[in-house]
């Protein structure tokens, strides 16, 4: 018999992973608590920070989100894979892995990103378009074959 994980329907989880960035991640937090229509959390790992911002972001924002404090910088590949193991033992369905330098941008991103997979069920990943904050404004981030 296969076990089956017991899923909260559509949360999703927001991993921001935090090493001495605490400027970066408080705006990245604020902006995945704007989100509207979904059922998320925001999960703060933070990776040993040396610089006293885990403990600000704790200030910050208190219980509005959750926090996962790891007693070494395992890097960023570990350090996103403990947020969503803890995400997956929490049944939550899904887990975004958001880097603290990047900002969500509207209050419905999460949600129509969300969506997508309950249009679409061979769909196992998906992922928004990137943009890089320039002199000139907004570029899209794309790969050039």
């Amino acid at each position: 018999m296969q076990n089956e994980m017991k899923f909260k329907t559509n949360r999703i989880s927001i991993n921001v992973l935090n090493y001495n960035t605490f400027e970066k991640t408080k705006r990245c937090i604020i902006s995945c608590l704007s989100q509207e229509n979904i059922d998320s959390r925001v999960l703060l790992i933070d990776n040993c920070s040396t610089d006293g911002s885990a403990e600000k972001l704790r200030e910050e924002f208190g219980d509005r989100i959750d926090y996962l404090f790891t007693d070494s910088n395992y890097g960023y590949a570990k350090g996103n894979n403990l947020g969503v193991e803890d995400s997956l033992a929490k049944g939550y369905r899904y887990s975004m892995i958001l880097n603290s330098d990047t900002e969500l941008v509207g209050t419905d991103l999460l949600s129509k990103m969300v969506n997508l997979f309950s249009e679409e069920n061979t769909i196992g990943i998906v992922a928004p378009q990137i943009y890089n904050v320039s002199a000139s404004g907004l570029i899209l981030n794309q790969n050039e074959c």
